[in-house]
C-alpha cells in the first residue's frame, strides 16, 4: 500500500506545477493571440498545431518581456499538453531571449520551466534546472519561488529514492516559505516531508507533518473557491495519513477515514483517485483479516485503473489482490497476479513495485530461490543507483555552487578592478585640478612678485633718476659759481683794464696789455679744462641697471675700508631680463656686497656681470678677505636669502672659500 505514495505525490507535483506562476501572463496572451473558446474546442493534435503558429508569429515580434512571457505560456501549453520536447523548445527559447534582454525574472522562469520538462524523463536535468532557477530567484530576492524551486528540487530527490537529500530539501522550502501565504504549496511541502519521514521510517513525525498539511487544507477551505483541488488534496492526504495507520497496524483508523471517500461524486469527477481509494481500503479491510468485499473492491478498482491506462494503478491493485489471495491460500491466483504485476513493475520501471512484487514471489513460487536471488539483484542494482544518483545530485549542486561561487568571485574581482581604476582615475583627475590650481596659484604669485619687482625696479630708478638730477643741479651750481666767481670775474677785469689802456700806446702801457691778453689765454684754458670736465661727468646721463648696481656699488664704498669695483662687459645684458630677474639679481649683489662689508675683511672686492658662451648671464662677486669653511657657514642667513632668490630666477649657485683665500661667488643664470 505504501507504493501509493508516489502516484499521489505525481498528482500533488502537476497540481502545484507551473500554472500557478501564469494568472498575469495568460491574460496578456488572451489579448494578443489566444482564443481561449477557440482553443478549448480543438483535440489534441489540432490544439498542437495551433499552438505552433502561434510560435511562429511571436519568432517574429522585437525581443522584450512581453515575447518572453508568451513563448512561456505556449510552454506550459505544450506541458499540459504532454508534449514535452514541444515544452522544451519554447522554454529554450524564452531563456536565450531572456539571456539577451538580461531579464533576470524571466531568466529564472525559464529555467523553472526547462526542469518541468525533464521532471519525468531526466530527473539529472531537472535538478539541475530547478537549481538554476532558484539560485536566479535568490539573487532577486524572490523568497516565495525560492520555496518553490527548493520543494521541486526535493520532489525529484524523492522519486530518485535520495529520501535523506528530499527531507533535507524540503526543510529548507518549508524555513523559506514560513511566512508565506502560498498555502497550496506549503501544504505540498508538508505532504512531502510526511512521505520522506515515512520512507526512513519515522512513522510519528511523518503523521505530524501530515496533520500540518491539513491544517494549510483548512486554510485553503476558507479563501480558496476552487472545490475540485481541496477535495483532491483532502483524498490525497487521507490516503497518506491512512498508509501511516496501516504500517503501525491501526487499519481499523484506516477503513474509518477511506469508506467517507468512497462516494458517487468521487468515482464521477476522479476516477483515478477513487481506485486508489479502492484498492487501499480493500488492503486495510484484508490487513485487518476482514475479507468481505476485499476482492470486489480490489477487481473493480482494477477494473477502472485498466479504462484508465493508469499502470501505476494497475500494479499497485495487482500486488494487493496477490497478496489477498496469498492470505486466503489460493497461491496460484495469487502468483498470476503477482507475476503480472512484476512484468507491468519491470517495463514501466517501477522499482518499488517491482521490488515488492519479486519479495512476495519468492515466497509462493517452486522457483523461490531464483526469484530470491532476482530481488536481491534488484535490489542491489536499485541502491547502487540510488547511490550513484544521490553523489550526481550532490555533484550537481556542488558544480553549481562552485561555478556560482566563481562567478560572485570573478564578479567582485571585476567590481574591486572597476574600483580601483575608478579611484585611480579619481586621484589623477583630483591631482590634474590641484596642479591646475597650483599652476594658477604660481601664475597669481609670480604675476604679483613681477608687479611687486616692477614697482620696486621703479622705485629704484626713479631714486637713482632724482640722484642723477640732484648731481645735475650740483653741477650747474658748480659751473654757474665758476663761471660767475672765477671766469666773469676775471673777464670783467680784463675788459676794464684793456679798456682803461685803449688810447695808450706807451711801451710800458704795451706790455701791460701783453700781459692781460696772456690772462685771456688762462681763460679760454680754464673755459676749456670746465668742458672738459662736463665732457667726463656722464655718470648719471643713463637711467638703465647698470647704473643701479654702478651706484649700489659705489655706495658700498663709502661704508669701509673695502674697496668695490663693478665691471660689466655687456651693458645690453639686461635687455632679455625681465624685471622679477633684475631686482632679484640686484638684491643678491646687494646681499653679497653687505656680507663682504660686514665679515670679509677685504681689500678689494671685484663684482661682475657678463654673458657665458651659452647666453647664460654670469654673475661674479670675488674678495680678498679671510674667508670661511663653506660647511659652518651655509646654513647663514645672508647665504640662505642668496640663496633662496637665485632659486627664484631658475638659476644656479656657486661658492667657493676657504680660511685665508678669500670668497668667489658665482651665478649662472639662463
Amino acid at each position: 500500500m505504501n507504493s501509493n505514495i508516489f502516484f499521489l505525490l505525481f498528482l500533488l507535483f502537476l497540481i502545484i506545477g507551473c500554472k500557478n506562476d501564469n494568472s498575469t501572463n495568460q491574460n496578456f496572451f488572451n489579448q494578443k493571440f489566444f482564443d481561449e473558446v477557440y482553443f478549448s474546442g480543438l483535440n489534441h493534435n489540432e490544439k498542437a498545431i495551433y499552438l505552433d503558429s502561434v510560435g511562429k508569429l511571436l519568432s517574429l515580434k522585437e525581443n522584450d518581456s512581453l515575447t518572453i512571457n508568451e513563448f512561456l505560456v505556449l510552454a506550459e501549453e505544450f506541458y499540459y499538453l504532454s508534449l514535452n520536447q514541444k515544452s522544451y523548445e519554447y522554454s529554450r527559447k524564452a531563456l536565450n531571449l531572456s539571456k539577451t534582454a538580461k531579464d533576470s525574472a524571466l531568466l529564472a522562469k525559464s529555467y523553472y520551466y526547462i526542469g518541468d520538462t525533464f521532471e519525468k524523463t531526466d530527473k539529472d536535468s531537472a535538478f539541475y534546472y530547478y537549481l538554476k532557477a532558484e539560485n536566479v530567484y535568490d539573487l532577486i530576492g524572490d523568497a516565495e519561488r525560492v520555496g518553490r524551486m527548493k520543494f521541486n528540487k526535493a520532489y525529484v530527490l524523492f522519486y530518485s529514492g535520495n529520501y535523506l537529500e528530499s527531507e533535507i530539501e524540503v526543510s529548507k522550502a518549508l524555513f523559506v516559505l514560513k511566512k508565506s501565504n502560498k498555502y497550496k504549496l506549503k501544504y505540498s511541502c508538508y505532504t512531502l516531508m510526511g512521505n520522506c519521514l515515512e520512507k526512513l521510517e519515522n512513522y510519528e513525525q511523518a503523521l505530524h507533518y501530515h496533520n500540518l498539511a491539513l491544517r494549510e487544507l483548512d486554510i485553503l477551505k476558507k479563501n480558496n473557491k476552487d472545490k475540485d483541488i481541496i477535495n483532491n488534496y483532502n483524498i490525497a492526504s487521507v490516503i497518506n495519513i491512512c498508509n501511516l495507520y496501516d504500517i503501525q497496524g491501526q487499519y481499523e483508523k484506516s477503513i474509518s477515514l477511506l469508506k467517507p471517500l468512497l462516494n458517487q461524486e468521487n468515482k464521477t469527477k476522479w476516477p483515478a483517485y477513487y481506485a486508489v481509494i479502492m484498492s487501499n481500503l480493500a488492503y486495510s479491510k484484508m490487513k485487518s483479516g476482514d475479507f468481505r468485499e476485499v476482492e470486489d473492491l480490489l477487481n473493480e478498482s482494477l477494473k477502472i485503473s485498466d479504462s484508465l491506462n493508469d499502470n501505476t494503478g494497475i500494479i499497485y491493485t495487482k500486488i494487493h489482490l496477490g497478496e489477498f489471495f496469498l492470505l486466503t491460500k489460493d497461491t496460484s491466483t495469487a502468483y498470476e497476479h503477482l507475476k503480472e504485476a512484476y512484468k507491468i513493475s519491470r517495463e514501466f520501471g517501477n522499482q518499488h513495485e517491482l521490488l515488492k512484487s519479486l519479495l512476495l514471489l519468492s515466497e509462493i513460487s517452486d522457483n523461490n530461490l531464483y526469484y530470491k536471488n532476482l530481488y536481491i539483484s534488484v535490489n542491489d542494482s536499485i541502491i547502487k543507483q540510488q547511490r550513484k544518483t544521490r553523489n550526481k545530485f550532490a555533484r550537481i549542486e556542488y558544480e553549481t555552487s562552485a561555478l556560482q561561487d566563481e562567478n560572485k568571485a570573478l564578479t567582485k574581482y571585476n567590481e574591486r578592478i572597476i574600483l580601483v581604476a575608478g579611484i585611480i582615475v579619481l586621484v589623477l583627475f583630483i591631482l590634474l585640478i590641484i596642479r591646475y590650481i597650483h599652476s594658477k596659484n604660481k601664475e597669481l604669485y609670480y604675476l604679483k612678485h613681477q608687479t611687486l619687482a616692477n614697482e620696486e625696479l621703479n622705485d629704484l630708478l626713479n631714486k637713482q633718476q632724482e640722484r642723477i638730477v640732484l648731481a645735475k643741479e650740483q653741477e650747474k651750481s658748480i659751473i654757474a659759481k665758476e663761471l660767475h666767481d672765477g671766469i666773469m670775474n676775471r673777464l670783467y677785469s680784463v675788459r676794464m683794464n684793456l679798456g682803461f689802456f685803449n688810447n695808450k700806446n706807451t711801451e710800458e702801457i704795451v706790455e701791460k696789455r701783453k700781459g692781460y691778453i696772456f690772462n685771456l689765454q688762462e681763460i679760454e684754458n680754464e673755459i676749456r679744462s670746465l668742458s672738459h670736465d662736463l665732457k667726463r661727468n656722464t655718470l648719471f646721463n643713463s637711467n638703465d641697471f647698470t647704473d643701479l648696481i654702478q651706484t649700489l656699488v659705489e655706495d658700498t664704498n663709502s661704508l669701509g675700508l673695502t674697496h668695490f669695483y663693478f665691471k660689466c662687459s655687456d651693458a645690453e645684458v639686461w635687455n632679455e631680463i625681465e624685471n622679477i630677474n633684475k631686482i632679484n639679481i640686484y638684491r643678491i649683489i646687494q646681499e653679497s656686497l653687505s656680507n663682504v662689508h660686514k665679515h670679509a675683511e677685504a681689500k678689494t672686492c671685484e663684482v661682475l656681470l657678463s654673458k657665458t658662451e651659452n647666453s647664460q648671464l654670469y654673475l661674479e662677486i670675488k674678495d680678498d678677505g679671510k674667508g670661511f669653511k663653506i660647511s659652518k657657514k651655509l646654513n647663514g642667513i645672508g647665504i640662505h636669502n642668496i640663496r633662496e632668490r637665485v632659486s627664484l630666477i631658475n638659476g644656479v649657485i656657486k661658492l667657493k672659500s676657504s680660511p685665508g683665500n678669500g670668497t668667489v661667488l658665482q651665478v649662472f643664470i639662463s
